[in-house]
């Protein structure tokens, strides 16, 4: 439409801020955005309405599946052709304004839309993408005219923990303990949670030797981190088109500590208690779940003993990297109380957020690969 010089998308916030897990949330509760869309036009336009869109593009890059190069399927939303498979996250839409003339010049249309809050996060990674915009699409009243669409490109952040300086300390660490039958007992004190500014992590080890041919010679930890993508869409409320079952899963080592022990002599006159630092990246990429591909963490422990004719013990703990917001986000719209207010029957701009901690990502889903041979004790370090 000629009468159209311009049309922009203000969301009153630079970010869509969500907290807790996303699966745990999907159509639970909403998010409320605001904002206004701008007008700018040469002359007066008569329009249908103008409607508001907000969605995102979940992309996984089929160069890391050759296989998949090959399989073509017509009417589908999965392009294969291009190297790219794409899945739309459709979240929230709205009428900004219905029928109406446009007058020329600037016209500010306030906008207020309910979103889905278990959205997966914004995120690029090597393998896979997700992109969220609004779009404004503007329907002339004209018959034969058509629909002008304009994008605004909007981050959504997803924090799986409230805060760290606040939290119990059960909710950051965790105690395991477990023994291979007739060589060692072990007990492990873990991070549960590591937030992705975090420059080091604590890990301590308590080993009891129950044989001589039980004596530790190394401890290593390692920090990895596992992508998992797919092309059948995981997610029920957004139902995949029938193709074919791929996943492909991407291990990567974020960082390794090694610790040698000294000759312990036998009988042990104890247990042996190691404390093993672990440095960080400069910045962990948070944990993230989406249609196409996840992201995660996890702890991999490794006992070796003197005996070289023993197996080693490998033990596998998550931890979930995350974002801590400043200050907790809002999830949908402010509630009004009294002491909050200013007297002019606005809300504060704030909400109560209850999250249960319950609802961060479990123990069996990094405890598949490899399966723990050995059964857990429910003791604890001390």
């Amino acid at each position: 439409m000629r009468e159209i010089i311009a049309v922009d998308v203000l969301p009153s916030v630079d970010a869509i801020e969500l907290l807790g897990p996303g699966s745990a949330m999907t159509g639970a509760r909403t998010y409320t955005l605001r904002g206004t869309v701008r007008v700018v036009l040469s002359s007066t336009l008569k329009i249908k309405r103008l409607d508001l869109k907000f969605s995102g593009v979940n992309r996984l890059f089929t160069g890391m599946f050759p296989e998949l190069c090959r399989e073509e399927q017509e009417g589908s939303v999965f392009v294969f052709g291009s190297g790219v498979v794409e899945m739309t996250v459709r979240a929230g839409r709205t009428t900004v304004q219905s029928a109406t003339t446009l007058a020329a010049g600037v016209t500010d249309l306030p906008f207020t839309m309910e979103i889905e809050a278990g959205i997966p996060p914004s995120y690029n990674i090597e393998m896979a993408s997700l992109e969220y915009a609004l779009t404004a699409i503007v329907i002339p009243a004209a018959m034969l005219a058509k629909s002008d669409r304009f994008k605004k490109v909007v981050a959504v952040r997803r924090h799986l923990m409230p805060g760290v300086v606040g939290a119990e300390f059960s909710e950051l660490r965790g105690q395991f303990g477990g023994r291979k039958e007739g060589v060692v007992q072990w007990q492990v004190d873990v991070p549960k949670v590591i937030c992705v500014d975090q420059e080091n992590a604590t890990v301590f080890v308590k080993l009891d030797i129950l044989a001589y041919h039980g004596r530790p010679r190394e401890v290593t930890v390692v920090l990895e981190q596992l992508i998992d993508c797919r092309i059948s869409c995981k997610d029920k409320p957004r139902p995949t088109p029938p193709t074919p079952t791929l996943s492909n899963k991407h291990t990567t080592t974020i960082s390794t500590t090694s610790r040698t022990l000294p000759c312990i002599a036998w009988p042990a006159l104890g247990p042996t208690n190691i404390t093993i630092p672990l440095s960080l990246p400069e910045r962990l990429h948070p944990d993230m779940t989406s249609p196409l591909a996840d992201l995660r963490h996890r702890l991999r422990i490794t006992v070796a003993f003197v005996d070289s004719s023993k197996s080693d013990v490998i033990v596998v703990f998550p931890v979930t990297a995350t974002t801590v917001p400043a200050l907790p986000p809002a999830l949908g719209p402010p509630r009004i109380e009294g002491e909050g207010n200013d007297g002019d029957g606005e809300a504060p701009e704030h909400v109560i957020v209850e999250f249960d901690i319950g609802a961060l990502p479990t123990y069996q889903t990094v405890l598949q690969d490899p399966v723990m041979e050995y059964r857990l004790l429910p003791s604890v370090c001390g």
